[in-house]
């Protein structure tokens, strides 16, 4: 049989730049595979199913053409995880999305294109924004 082992993770910090971090619920074994897990309950829509929120036009998922939910590539969740998976050198994660109808698990590739424009944007805000304040 299949043997899943979760466990808990603190704050990751960025091998590249250390002033960015990450905490991610949580890190998954399945077998031989290691990846993250992110978990999400959007309070706005937790009496809905998910397709129903994936309608809403500022849902984080959408259906795709084949009916299926899929995670929104501008959406901060998206951001957030590809934050969390450059940080920790994941390549995928569950993204774990439920409301008290139904819940989908969404896997969610590592691109590491988004993850050095991402890397690139953070360091900038770190030193235009943070370093002038704690110099202050």
């Amino acid at each position: 049989g299949k043997i899943v082992h979760g466990s808990e993770m603190g704050l990751m910090l960025c091998t590249e730049n250390p002033c960015i971090g990450a905490s991610p619920d949580g890190l998954v074994r399945f077998n031989y595979d290691l990846y993250l897990i992110e978990i999400k309950c959007p309070y706005k829509w937790r009496k809905k199913s998910l397709h129903d929120a994936c309608k809403e036009k500022e849902s984080c998922c959408f259906l795709d053409d084949n009916n299926e939910i899929q995670l929104k590539k501008n959406h901060r969740y998206f951001t957030q995880i590809q934050g969390q998976m450059g940080v920790c050198k994941m390549q995928k994660c569950d993204f774990v999305l439920y409301t008290v109808v139904d819940f989908v698990i969404i896997t969610v590739q590592f691109d590491s294109v988004f993850w050095e424009s991402l890397l690139q944007k953070l360091s900038e805000f770190y030193v235009s924004e943070i370093v002038p304040k704690i110099c202050s």
